[in-house]
């Protein structure tokens, strides 16, 4: 559990003495520089997890105070780089965690810079931020490999280590496309067998797809129980199980379906939701932001269903350039994607114990889990257990009044 505060900027936004050209920077609260954030972000084509609409809708929802810290040109009064930041500290540890906003949630993360002099102003206006605190630890995830405020950072702190983050499985479609590249043959004739099956079961079927604010919102409280009914099934902790969460869901997917970029797509079994997913449009990609399964309905293959109609109709449109199956790998991932696009990670801190202090704790906590796994792939009994321990997790967070 972590205790949130505000990034406290200096009084009345100093700006720093250090410039690049016509350039300035300065930490302010993410509230009064959210819209000249928002048209640096849609200038730059930031990736949607990473925008300012969608995670200002997740911080507001969940009462996150946020910083940014912002480089000025002062000739035009425009923004030209930006940093999205939070700040927390353990209880009874005096040491800062700044991360961007969004960590732990967003697929991609950025620190979005519109030049080579703003990149490098923004790592000087995020050093100096650093300055004010004795004790820190700087993590910024899911950063684009090669960011240049990244490689600023790291020549400017001490104590700094860049790592690679979790990749996100793609598929990416050529131009022209041949009549039948939706999907690899095996996957094809894996899509057709179970959508035999569905019509073999004697049971009606149907897909339908909606794109607008307000039945997207309508129906998302549907896809959360399934979620979450899937969830317990397979005795995982569901990220989207407790209030605050499932509202900064629900906020994030509003923030983006305003602007035309969120679909929706449902099979219905017997006039059960038996599947969904939640698809953004991404500057020419799909992002899959959400999808799950009914228990119970897996001898239709219902995901598989859904996915290979929605796969055939974003191939038929050109202007989509291929899907973005979000962080972390899975055997389903596995089967659609053809690559990865690579993310790095950075952690610095201010001093030398802290670093060993950290780096100490990550490789417990990785054996720990590897304890684990082990434990449980060797005793049912022990396996039992743990599922069972997940599911009250999941079941608690859901409760009514759990935050």
């Amino acid at each position: 559990m972590t205790t949130a505060a505000p990034v406290r900027p200096d009084p009345g936004h100093t700006i720093s003495q250090r410039t690049h050209a016509a350039l300035t920077h300065r930490a302010t609260p993410l509230s009064a520089v959210v819209e000249d954030i928002t048209d640096l972000h849609d200038e730059l084509s930031v990736p949607l997890t990473a925008h300012a609409r969608w995670l200002l809708a997740r911080a507001q929802a969940t009462r996150q105070p946020c910083t940014a810290v912002v480089v000025d040109d002062v000739l035009s009064g425009r923004v030209r780089a930006a940093a999205l930041l939070t700040r927390s500290h353990r209880p009874f540890v005096p040491v800062a965690e700044i991360r961007l906003v969004g960590h732990g949630t967003s697929d991609e993360l950025c620190l979005a810079a519109a030049s080579g002099d703003a990149a490098e102003a923004l790592a000087d206006g995020i050093v100096d931020l650093l300055d004010r605190e004795r004790l820190w630890h700087l993590h910024l995830e899911q950063l684009p490999a090669g960011d240049p405020v990244l490689r600023a950072l790291s020549a400017r702190l001490p104590h700094t280590r860049v790592t690679a983050g979790d990749a996100l499985p793609r598929t990416a479609w050529p131009a022209p496309r041949p009549e039948r590249g939706w999907a690899a043959r095996k996957i094809r004739n894996q899509v057709r067998r179970a959508e035999r099956a569905a019509d073999e079961s004697g049971l009606p079927w149907s897909i339908d797809v909606i794109d607008d604010r307000d039945s997207v919102l309508a129906a998302l409280p549907e896809t959360l129980e399934v979620r979450r009914a899937r969830e317990l099934d397979l005795s995982r902790v569901d990220g989207l199980a407790s209030a605050d969460r499932a509202g900064a869901h629900v906020a994030a997917i509003s923030s983006v379906a305003e602007h035309g970029q969120v679909e929706l797509w449902r099979l219905r079994h017997a006039g059960e939701l038996v599947a969904y997913l939640v698809a953004g449009h991404d500057h020419g990609w799909i992002r899959l932001l959400d999808s799950r399964i009914r228990p119970g309905s897996e001898a239709i293959s219902p995901g598989l269903i859904l996915h290979g109609r929605a796969q055939v109709t974003w191939y038929a449109d050109t202007k989509i350039v291929g899907v973005d199956f979000g962080r972390g790998a899975s055997t389903f991932k596995h089967k659609w994607c053809q690559a990865e696009h690579e993310t790095s990670t950075l952690h610095a801190w201010s001093h030398q114990w802290l670093e060993t202090v950290g780096s100490a704790a990550t490789s417990a906590d990785l054996r720990a889990r590897d304890a684990l796994r082990s434990a449980r792939e060797s005793s049912p009994i022990f396996a039992r257990a743990v599922r069972a321990v997940r599911r009250a997790q999941t079941a608690s967070a859901s409760r009514p009044g759990h935050r």
